[in-house]
């Protein structure tokens, strides 16, 4: 039997309110949780990431990537350096920029990433003549590079997107702003191809924000749920492009909160191989690592590289590493941020890594060399990486691992 509209609106609304009881005697004041929220608001959904004819695997099977932490450009020759030894002196942004001239003949990236603070807002004279110069040894040499920003280039959402637009403009960028809902500038992804035309690798790229002093002050910013809900689709697509999951690597400045838990998990019974910045840190993390460890079996294994100093994540977490880990692609995280931190450790099937600090207008600690990171992505989806440090001309690799 047919039941007439206005039945049917009547049945359909006794359903609803018995539903919302049932939300009420459960304890829930609205409506029942999602497995997943829904979608915002968008023009699209998000698809796969970009190509470009420069990142391609080539013949020998390796592409390698170079991350670049924390350079806090500023004023050129007229900058002075921090934390050094005297034997440095005279020293100024242009020994950064000396550094990336030489590692770029050493190591011979296919690509350059630049994870934020490139530059130095406080007291600079022209911060697009900065970034312009910080980025000159690559465009000088013909290597793509691209960039996203921390909180230090900008400290001001109105100004991100005048260096990002003028970053555009130089011959090898592959900068690229994202898309325009997405919160910040610079949040992007691009796909690295084999010479079959398959995809072998992605490179997600994240802005991280600067600080947050609205609703959570005192908070460095986070990844939010609009560039998780972005990630989420643009990896979907990927695979669905590619017939599979393909593996990636991702780069923003500010450290995800799960670096700190992934740290303490990971602290062996006896750290002594692990160098940290003050007893009192250490003593704190070695009692929690321990509890943890003994409570919850949250060992994923080794932390290779030093910890001095905290993890300076956000307040709070928008969860990006969550959404990477159900996922099951994203085999490496790395930032920047914390500058005397240079390790890597695993934690839920995802090593999180740090750059470790490149530039001399940078904090750092004197006798401790500046770095970059050197990620190879192999066509087999291996991973390898290490550190190359500026040591007096040596330029020493450290701390080599595969995964």
């Amino acid at each position: 039997m047919t039941m007439a509209p206005k039945q049917t609106t009547l049945l359909l609304a006794v359903a609803a309110l018995a539903a919302l009881a049932a939300c009420a005697s459960a304890g829930y004041t609205q409506s029942p949780p999602r497995r997943s929220p829904p979608r915002m608001a968008g023009p699209q959904v998000y698809g796969p990431p970009m190509t470009n004819s420069w990142l391609k695997m080539p013949a020998n099977g390796r592409f390698r990537v170079m991350q670049v932490a924390d350079v806090h450009f500023q004023n050129g020759a007229n900058t002075t350096c921090q934390d050094i030894l005297p034997e440095q002196l005279p020293c100024s942004d242009l020994n950064s920029t000396a550094l990336l001239t030489a590692l770029i003949k050493k190591e011979k990236p296919n690509l350059v990433v630049f994870t934020g603070d490139n530059i130095w807002y406080p007291n600079n004279v022209d911060i697009i003549k900065a970034q312009t110069e910080l980025t000159k040894p690559l465009n000088d040499a013909g290597i793509p590079y691209m960039l996203t920003f921390g909180n230090h280039d900008c400290e001001a959402e109105d100004c991100r997107s005048k260096l990002i637009e003028a970053d555009m403009q130089q011959p090898y960028s592959l900068t690229e702003s994202g898309p325009k809902e997405l919160h910040g500038k610079g949040t992007y992804a691009y796909t690295v191809m084999g010479a079959d035309g398959k995809p072998t690798f992605a490179l997600y790229i994240f802005d991280g924000g600067a600080y947050l002093s609205s609703k959570f002050p005192g908070s460095y910013d986070f990844i939010h749920p609009d560039q998780v809900q972005w990630y989420n689709e643009t990896s979907m697509a990927l695979e669905k492009m590619a017939g599979r999951k393909v593996p990636a690597v991702a780069f923003t400045h500010i450290p995800l909160p799960e670096y700190d838990s992934a740290f303490v998990c990971n602290l062996p019974a006896d750290a002594t191989n692990i160098t940290i910045g003050t007893m009192a840190d250490f003593g704190m993390k070695s009692k929690s690592g321990m509890g943890k460890v003994l409570a919850n079996n949250c060992s994923f294994g080794s932390t290779l590289g030093v910890f001095h100093e905290g993890v300076y994540s956000a307040n709070v977490n928008g969860g990006l590493f969550s959404a990477m880990a159900m996922r099951g692609d994203v085999k490496m995280f790395n930032v920047g941020h914390d500058h005397v931190n240079d390790f890597c450790t695993p934690f839920y099937g995802i090593q999180l890594c740090y750059g470790g600090g490149f530039g001399y207008h940078a904090y750092g600690k004197a006798g401790w060399p500046r770095r970059a990171r050197t990620i190879d992505l192999y066509g087999n989806g291996t991973v390898h990486t290490y550190k190359t440090l500026d040591s007096w001309g040596a330029y020493a690799e450290i701390d080599h691992q595969s995964f």
